[in-house]
C-alpha cells in the first residue's frame, strides 16, 4: 500500500478495513492541530503497512461472530476515526486501521459497529429520529463506547492503549455529540470492568 493508486489499497477498500502513536498513558488532551498532525502521520505510515488489511479483517470477523451481524467496512481518512452511515456501511480512518496499537483499531471499529447494531445512523433519516438524537445528547456515543469496551474485554484486548487514546482526544465543545475524552475513557473502562480506573489525570 505504498500509494493510493496501487492494487493493495483497492483491495483494502473492496474487502474491509481511527490512531495514536506510542505515548505515555493517561496523557492530557491534545490540541486539535496536534491530533490532526498525529492522524496524518499514522495515515501515511499505514499506507505502507501490508498487515493493516489483515488486522481489520480479523477484528471484523470477531465482531461478526459475536453479534451475528455483518457490516461492510471501507477505508477513508476523514480525521474523525470512523463513521457509521445510514446505508449500513462503516467507514474507518486508515490512520486508525494502522494505529501502532491493534487495540485502538479494535475499539474504533467496535464503536462504529455498535452504531450500526443499535440502528443509530438510520434514525437520522426521519424528522422524529433527528429530534430524538438531538434530545439524547451524548447517549448514543456513550452507548457505542460501552459496547466497544465490552467487546475489548470479551476478546481479551488490552484496554490501556485505548484509554490513552481517549484521554488525548481534543474536546469538541458544548454541543458535541461525544462526551469529553476523559469521560469517554471512564465510561469505556467501566464497561471493560475496570471499576477502579482513576481517569486521565489532571482535570477530569
Amino acid at each position: 500500500m505504498s500509494s493510493l493508486n496501487q492494487p493493495g489499497l483497492a483491495l483494502l477498500a473492496a474487502t474491509l478495513f481511527a490512531t495514536a502513536g506510542v505515548t505515555p498513558l493517561h496523557a492530557q488532551a491534545q490540541s486539535p492541530e496536534d491530533f490532526y498532525n498525529e492522524q496524518t502521520r499514522d495515515f501515511l505510515k499505514a499506507l505502507n503497512n501490508p498487515r493493516v488489511n489483515s488486522r481489520v479483517r480479523r477484528i471484523w470477523l470477531q465482531l461478526a461472530d459475536q453479534t451475528q451481524r455483518m457490516y461492510p467496512v471501507l477505508p477513508a481518512q476523514q480525521y474523525n476515526a470512523g463513521q457509521a452511515l445510514p446505508n449500513g456501511v462503516i467507514v474507518l480512518d486508515v490512520s486508525i486501521a494502522g494505529n501502532d496499537h491493534q487495540e485502538v483499531t479494535a475499539f474504533w471499529l467496535a464503536h462504529e459497529w455498535a452504531h450500526q447494531y443499535y440502528g443509530h445512523p438510520q434514525m437520522q433519516l426521519t424528522a422524529i429520529g433527528q429530534l430524538l438524537i438531538a434530545r439524547a445528547g451524548t447517549a448514543q456515543e456513550d452507548a457505542a463506547d460501552r459496547f466497544a469496551g465490552r467487546f475489548l474485554k470479551s476478546q481479551e484486548y488490552d484496554i490501556e492503549p485505548v484509554l490513552s487514546f481517549l484521554c488525548r482526544i481534543p474536546g469538541g465543545g458544548a454541543n458535541d455529540a461525544h462526551s469529553a475524552g476523559a469521560k469517554r475513557a471512564k465510561n469505556t473502562a467501566a464497561a471493560y470492568g475496570l471499576d477502579d480506573y482513576e481517569g486521565c489525570g489532571g482535570d477530569d
